[in-house]
Order: C-alpha cells, then structure tokens, then sequence
C-alpha cells in the first residue's frame, strides 16, 4: 500500500516541477522558446495522465472531510491526525474507567449478596418456632452485635413485653411488625 502512495507522490513532485517549469517559460516567453513551451504542455499531459492511472489503484481510499477543512483552515492536516489520537485516547480512558466500576459494582455487589446469605443464614438459624406466638419479629432492629459478618437491615427476634396485651400485637401486626406463627 505504502508503494502506491510512494509512486502516486513521485508523480504528484514531477507535475508541480513541471507547471513551476511552465510558469517560468510563460512569464519570459520569447517566440524562439515555443518548442520548450510545446515539450512542457505533453510532459503536463502525460503527468496528469500518470497521475489518474496512480488515482485509479487508489480508489478505495477515503480521506476525511476535516482533513480538507483543516487544509482550509490553513493548518497542518497533521494536527488532525494527532488530535484524533487525543480524543480516541480520552475516550479509552471513559470506557476503561466505566469498565472498571463495572468490575467494582460487580464484586461489590457478589460479596454483598454473600454477606446477605450469611446474615440470613444466621437469622434463620436464630428465629424461633411458628409454635410460640409469643416472639415477633421487629423491622427496626439491627443485629450488628449478634454476628460481626452481618451489615445489612435484617429484622431482629424479639420478645414482646410480657404487659403487653394482645390488641396491641394486633396493631403492631398493621405496622408492619410481623408476629411469628401467623401470615
């Protein structure tokens, strides 16, 4: 591929070199130079005939319309390169760095769901028999101190003081207190 461009820019050298030539000869034109000015005009002929066949083995190249724009602009079409690398970088950087709290979210997360199991695990080893309607079950508790592996808001076994009469369990139950042995 490179040779193509190498022989496409060999070319392009020849047939600038051959209009500054033709300037030259124009500018100071004596009837005496018509035959140099005649060899000028085939040697441009046969070079834009060069360079279409050279166009021809380039047919699949596309060149970016910035590139034109920044050749407009009067700047390096260079820069366009350069900064393309610049912002294909900078977004590498956003998709490595959305990559990487991916990751993070998913062994948090993996190790929160384990925590969860132990704790739950833990609670449901504690929980007493549906047999004795005398523990309920208490949303606002934390059970911290029972199991140093637990760190979620797991509801908490307690007993109700035993004062307390029934019809208050029942209003604890519309609470959303939730009393063992009863759905």
């Amino acid at each position: 591929m490179a040779e193509k461009f190498d022989h496409l820019e060999e070319h392009l050298e020849k047939f600038v070199e051959n209009i500054r030539q033709l300037g030259i000869i124009v500018s100071d034109f004596q009837p005496s130079s018509q035959a140099g000015l005649n060899q000028k005009l085939n040697f441009i002929v046969t070079g834009l005939q060069d360079i279409d066949k050279c166009r021809q083995q380039l047919h699949d190249i596309t060149v970016p319309l910035e590139v034109f724009e920044y050749i407009d602009q009067g700047r390096n079409p260079q820069l366009y390169t350069k900064e393309c690398l610049e912002r294909a970088l900078a977004r590498n950087e956003q998709v490595k760095g959305k990559i990487d709290t991916m990751k993070a979210f998913q062994t948090s997360d993996s190790s929160s769901s384990q925590r969860a199991a132990v704790c739950l695990k833990f609670e449901t080893s504690r929980r007493p028999s549906s047999a004795d309607p005398g523990w309920t079950q208490s949303r606002e508790g934390r059970h911290e101190e029972d199991s140093p592996t637990c760190r979620h808001d797991m509801p908490r076994f307690e007993r109700p003081p035993e004062n307390k009469p029934p019809e208050s369990r029942v209003k604890a139950k519309r609470q959303g207190s939730f009393i063992a042995g009863s759905n």
